[in-house]
């Protein structure tokens, strides 16, 4: 079975700057897969790539084994997103914009602009012209419009850009609900955590190149030791028992320690300081491994 995305050996090139790098990305059928860099890594760049809308100078392209270099609307059929933030025409409601959307795709099924529109949130603001909306919400009607195509392979770039804690949850389950349907998912990130949160695999690019790559288990396996701001009722007993558990110790910026373990020798850790009677007060992850892995990889 073809892969759903299968990149190899792609460099663009604009003018004296090398946006990507004999770049090679493969993505799974089903698959969640995140995109991340840095700005300036290249993340945008191969999104136009894939959309087709721009032509890798070296390289070869193909979605579900289709080769992109043929050009023809059947290499992208099944594919949709969008890549920096969507626009839209700002005097339309939401849902005259999808309405118009779908009709210059050539029709969709009754009900399928509600359906969407439910999906992503914006049900009871399908009425409003979308020209004062928020970041976010238009973040919200561009996975919308993406999906009122039933794509098979959804491409986004930032998708929980200028959205709130809990819009950004709700936009990260609807892309797990989608790969639970047989969806593949290629999203672009800055925010290491988020990818943790959602995908299945990941790619790091640093100035256009692939820095790290591998499933979320194997890049957690390749990660150093995240670190956490730990404040206790006597941090000095707390810095001399670190030593035994393989924790190193710091001193934190503000109060307290700052602690760097791995995940079984900080749960060993803990556990000797509640058995030595010194009392947890402040116990907060600052650093998660993949996001020390992330600076470290892209030197950001």
């Amino acid at each position: 079975m073809p892969a759903a995305v299968e990149v190899a050996g792609v460099t663009k090139r604009f003018g004296a700057v090398t946006a990507l790098s004999d770049l090679d990305l493969r993505v799974g059928m089903g698959e969640v897969h995140g995109l991340l860099g840095p700005n300036g890594a290249g993340k945008s760049t191969l999104l136009r790539v894939l959309f087709g809308l721009v032509a890798p100078d070296a390289g070869t392209v193909a979605l579900f084994g289709r080769d992109l270099r043929e050009g023809t609307p059947e290499a992208l059929a099944g594919v949709a997103g969008f890549v920096d933030r969507p626009h839209f025409y700002p005097y339309l409601t939401a849902r005259r914009t999808l309405e118009l959307l779908g009709a210059v795709d050539g029709g969709t099924p009754e009900g399928a602009v509600d359906r969407v529109l439910a999906e992503v949130g914006l049900a009871d603001v399908a009425h409003r012209r979308v020209g004062r909306w928020s970041t976010g919400m238009v973040q919200r009607l561009g996975i919308a419009a993406a999906l009122l195509r039933r794509p098979q392979l959804l491409l986004v770039d930032e998708p929980t850009e200028g959205l709130d804690p809990g819009g950004a949850r709700d936009v990260l389950a609807l892309m797990r609900r989608l790969a639970a349907d047989g969806v593949t998912v290629l999203l672009s990130s800055h925010d290491m955590a988020e990818v943790d949160t959602v995908c299945d695999s990941a790619t790091i690019l640093s100035r256009g190149r692939v820095a790290s790559r591998g499933s979320l288990a194997e890049l957690r396996r390749a990660a150093p030791l995240g670190r956490h701001h730990l404040v206790t009722s006597d941090d000095d007993a707390a810095r001399g028992m670190a030593a035994r558990h393989g924790v190193h110790v710091f001193a934190h910026a503000q109060r307290g320690l700052a602690v760097e373990a791995g995940p079984a020798e900080m749960h060993e850790f803990i556990c000797d300081l509640g058995r030595h009677d010194v009392s947890v007060v402040v116990l907060e992850q600052e650093l998660s491994p993949l996001t020390a892995l992330f600076f470290e990889l892209t030197a950001a």
